[in-house]
């Protein structure tokens, strides 16, 4: 079922079934945005649900699709996975950019591929240890560097890998036919990523898959 057809379906609802899908849907949000973006402030995660749940229900979240049935369990996880990896951390961009946090973070924003330079931001904005902080931020934005050269097919990888997805769902995520060809791509990423970097025995002969 369409997005627009399930937001019909719940409108349909009594008010209560309403209210109970949106602060179940809130609450699983939050916990998704944090485990993946441990370092965000509670309340950054929370205006950045918010504003998530608004798009939603004004229509504007789109790109999701799922065969199952808007009644089913599935949908609903499906739905919600998708409003916590896919819409929040851009809500919690435009937040970030409107309050002026983290500026040299959002900088990077303005001329990397989104997908891939959410893929790099838990690398980035880790709390720095006051011991090394110097090069552990140097190190950081090497990474993050890197990354971002990467091609769609290793830098996707690369971004689902860090969001604690398991090779299976990577596979289902890309539209691959196996987790072998995920396995290869990780390793063709590593592998570069590791030249990048200069750690590394020397060119490594790697092709994309």
């Amino acid at each position: 079922m369409s997005l627009t057809a399930f937001l019909q379906t719940l409108s349909a609802q009594p008010s209560d079934v309403q209210q109970k899908f949106h602060a179940d849907c809130s609450n699983l949000c939050i916990r998704v945005l944090t485990r993946l973006y441990p370092f965000v402030r509670a309340e950054d995660a929370a205006d950045a649900v918010a504003e998530t749940l608004l798009a939603l229900a004004e229509g504007q979240v789109k790109g999701f699709v799922c065969d199952a049935a808007a009644t089913a369990a599935h949908y609903r996880a499906e739905l919600i996975s998708f409003l916590a990896r896919r819409v929040a951390p851009r809500k919690l961009i435009s937040i970030w950019r409107k309050n002026r946090v983290h500026p040299d973070l959002i900088a990077s924003f303005e001329t990397q591929d989104i997908d891939i330079a959410l893929a790099a931001l838990p690398l980035l904005a880790q709390p720095v240890d006051p011991m090394v902080p110097a090069e552990q931020n140097q190190l950081r934005h090497q990474l993050y560097e890197c990354i971002s050269r990467l091609n769609q097919k290793l830098g996707g990888v690369i971004r689902l890998m860090l969001q604690d997805l398991s090779y299976d769902q990577i596979a289902q995520e890309m539209g691959l036919a196996s987790t072998g060809t995920v396995k290869s791509r990780m390793w063709t990423a590593t592998q570069r990523l590791k030249h990048c970097m200069g750690m590394s025995q020397g060119q490594e002969e790697v092709c994309d898959v």
